[in-house]
């Protein structure tokens, strides 16, 4: 009791409780705060559940690729990480990524595409070797070149569609030319292309553009490109076609700051101060007279490669403006300049440089490569897709000791690495699945605030083929433990399996959730596709609704000094509950005891007035709380 005679008060009037109600005068319960909707939130669009009162969320489309770590309806088809799972192959699914072999040329060196040919030059002698192009096996025809007298050979180039490679030699300052022959069985034609360049630079970047041989030095404070002119296959004119002077130039001589665009070349070199210039220098036999043109400076970017595709160029390196050494891709295409991002920094990795080969393209994808492992040897190979933009984590390189050139040839990439160990070797993506791989979902909340109920979790694949299977993993909150769903699917022929979360044993409670997907086989010539996983909750958070019936009528003696009329206490009821005010509500009537009660901040959801005289009767009325 509110005291001896009311039972209970709201604002600043007190009420008794009616007497001669047909009706309960009083119902005290609580509401769950459910969505009054039933309906999906998917990864693509809605669509509606026949479940009512749960939230469901639904991943049926990867295709967006990695690089969302929140969900977002508008990039409702990304996802935050993988590792070794191809989400590129099949939109609308994902599968085990392939896993990677040695491919036959153990020593360091380089990879280019001549002739139609794969060719692999050494960087510990004079050799040089081309791919018989069988993908059933890692053939190669090995050489020794007869000019270059056991000397290292850095720096080569091919020339795209042409026959011809191109490699600097530092201690001579000569280029070499290498005709690759129609048989790749048969010694290439080596040519002393450029005889006694103007300036010593050791593995100094080149590229051919059209009919034109560029060399670039990197030299001090001065970046100069020299022109060399093509004519019957033989050497031509040379002339200086650009020429500019950075009082900060970082000389880094690096063939990843040179690419080949489709009638022009691309510079992008790095200063001491953190920025990168990126430079467009086009043959001097186009229109024009200025030759080369600066295209824009990023600022805190320290640049480490830069390749070209599709008309756009790439620019891989590391952001300096946050102090951590995040990677980023830059883009650039036309007067556009743009970004794609930072790449995911998930491990603690020795090298954070991307690395890239400006053969790695085809017409809708361009690949880099770049270390997200423990150790500096460990290396994703990720997939950009030139027509959407969506950027794809794929197979993993785990034994790349600072890898040198990325190619791609008959639709396999090949890697080769720079650094001398024991175990300098090539390596290629095989046509066999990894063993495993995992992905990870953006983090949902379930566009609701408030607490959730996991009530569970549901995988659908393709029907399983044997020997694989498949873990679902959830994370509460970003609290950096994943939980095993349950044992994993491994149903030979199963295309589903429901985890119950929640039981009436126990409760997994959660803001926000991700989820996690493992994919196994030990059969490499077969992989388990997902094409779906749901997480189904249930809001946990409840709130107390009473159903009153209230005496209004006139007070009489015993109103404990409170003498007001009916109407007066009808007209404070109705105030509140048109301006929709909070109003306190002290419950006096679940205690017999004078004083004692429970204090609440509700709102009147509903109300409607029983008149028994003028003025006078009762109040029908629904209280909720509020928090």
């Amino acid at each position: 009791m509110i005291d001896g005679y009311f039972h209970v008060q709201l604002g600043s009037y007190k009420y008794r409780l009616a007497s001669n109600a047909t009706d309960s005068h009083y119902t005290a319960k609580s509401v769950s705060l459910t969505a009054q909707n039933s309906q999906i939130t998917q990864s693509s669009e809605q669509t509606l559940d026949l479940n009512p009162d749960s939230l469901v969320w639904e991943s049926t489309d990867w295709s967006g690729g990695e690089g969302q770590k929140k969900w977002d309806f508008q990039k409702a088809n990304m996802y935050d990480l993988s590792y070794r799972i191809d989400a590129l192959h099949t939109p609308g699914s994902i599968r085990l990524a392939k896993t990677v072999e040695a491919s036959g040329i153990s020593q360091k060196g380089t990879l280019v595409k001549a002739n139609d040919k794969l060719v692999f030059f050494s960087h510990q002698d004079d050799t040089y070797s081309v791919y018989s192009g069988n993908l059933a096996n890692t053939t190669w025809t090995s050489n020794d070149t007869s000019a270059l007298a056991d000397d290292k050979i850095f720096g080569v180039r091919g020339d795209g569609d042409g026959k011809y490679a191109y490699i600097p030699v530092g201690n001579t300052d000569d280029v070499y030319r290498f005709a690759i022959n129609n048989d790749s069985t048969a010694a290439a034609t080596e040519t002393l292309f450029v005889d006694s360049d103007t300036t010593s630079v050791h593995d100094r970047p080149l590229a051919k553009v059209g009919d034109k041989l560029f060399v670039v030095h990197l030299e001090a404070d001065t970046i100069k490109v020299v022109e060399y002119s093509i004519s019957a296959g033989a050497l031509g004119s040379q002339k200086t076609v650009f020429e500019t002077y950075e009082s900060t130039l970082d000389a880094y001589s690096n063939q990843g700051i040179v690419a080949r665009g489709d009638d022009e070349l691309f510079i992008c070199v790095r200063t001491k101060q953190g920025e990168s210039i990126l430079y467009r220098v086009k043959p001097s036999n186009q229109l024009g007279t200025g030759y080369g043109v600066e295209v824009g400076r990023l600022s805190g970017f320290t640049v480490d490669c830069i390749w070209y595709a599709a008309g756009v160029l790439f620019m891989g390196g590391t952001s300096t403006t946050t102090g951590v050494g995040e990677r980023v891709i830059y883009y650039a295409k036309g007067t556009e300049l743009g970004s794609f991002g930072l790449l995911r920094q998930d491990e603690d990795f020795t090298d954070a440089n991307p690395i890239i080969s400006t053969e790695a393209a085809r017409m809708d994808r361009t690949f880099f490569l770049a270390p997200t492992g423990s150790s500096s040897n460990t290396w994703t190979l990720f997939t950009i897709d030139l027509l959407t933009g969506a950027m794809f984590g794929g197979p993993e390189f785990t034994s790349v000791d600072e890898p040198n050139s990325v190619t791609d040839f008959l639709g396999r990439i090949f890697v080769t690495q720079d650094k001398e160990s024991s175990s300098a070797n090539s390596y290629r993506v095989a046509s066999t699945y990894a063993s495993s791989g995992e992905l990870m979902t953006p983090v949902h909340d379930f566009q609701i605030a408030d607490q959730k109920t996991l009530m569970s979790i549901r995988v659908s694949t393709e029907p399983l083929p044997a020997n694989t299977s498949v873990e679902v993993y959830y994370q509460n909150d970003q609290d950096g433990t994943w939980t095993s769903a349950g044992s994993a699917f491994d149903t030979t022929g199963g295309t589903s399996k429901t985890y119950e979360i929640s039981t009436n044993s126990s409760s997994v409670k959660f803001n926000n959730l991700q989820l996690k997907v493992k994919l196994i086989t030990t059969n490499s010539s077969a992989t388990p596709v997902v094409r779906a996983v749901s997480a189904r909750a249930t809001p946990t958070e409840a709130v107390k609704e009473w159903d009153l019936i209230l005496d209004v009528t006139d007070e009489d003696a015993n109103a404990q000094g409170q003498s007001l009329t009916g109407a007066t206490l009808i007209d404070n009821l109705q105030t509140a509950a048109n301006q929709e005010n909070v109003i306190q509500f002290l419950n006096g009537y679940e205690s017999a005891s004078a004083g004692s009660y429970d204090t609440y901040e509700t709102i009147i959801k509903q109300y409607g007035i029983q008149l028994s005289s003028p003025g006078q009767g009762t109040v029908v009325l629904r209280l909720r709380e509020v928090h």
